[in-house]
């Protein structure tokens, strides 16, 4: 579930049940208070569920940042996966920004299809001289790579 749609929905939940609970609690059936508490309670799990799930991205972000390199190669294109390759191969020059990074990793992988960091790292990996560039000049290279490399495979099929 989306963050704004989760919004919603606590929204749409304590607006009804303030409504219903502080105004005319009194003329409530208890079915319908029943039913309200049964919600209140999924609700609750709901919250509980979804913290879960944050702190287990954020510890697998984590563990993206520290891990050995030759793990992140184990695992799917991400825009944090995606961040150390381009860290790695480029000698550490690659500092886009969380946002730039995102939009850079999410046009690698519609763009030339490039779903998982060790085939990512096979096409650029040595093949850039990084010691006299800079963060530009080193993403402009890559995506070279990736247009030559798609061209490739594109020519490859038409010939099939």
């Amino acid at each position: 579930m989306s963050p704004l749609l989760f919004y919603f929905q606590s929204h749409i939940w304590a607006e009804t049940s303030h409504s219903i609970f502080y105004k005319r609690e009194e003329n409530i059936p208890d079915i319908i208070n029943r039913d309200l508490y049964r919600l209140s309670a999924l609700l609750e799990v709901v919250d509980e569920k979804l913290q879960t799930i944050k702190n287990t991205v954020e510890k697998h972000f984590y563990y993206i940042s520290s891990a050995p390199y030759e793990d992140i190669l184990k695992l799917d294109l991400n825009s944090e996966t995606f961040r150390r390759i381009m860290i790695e191969n480029s000698g550490g020059n690659y500092k886009l920004t969380d946002h730039n990074n995102k939009i850079l990793s999410s046009r690698i992988e519609k763009d030339y299809n490039v779903l998982n960091a060790e085939y990512l790292n096979k096409l650029i990996a040595d093949k850039i001289d990084v010691t006299e560039i800079n963060e530009d000049e080193f993403i402009e290279k890559v995506l070279e790579i990736l247009d030559d490399e798609k061209q490739k495979i594109d020519n490859e099929q038409s010939e099939e």
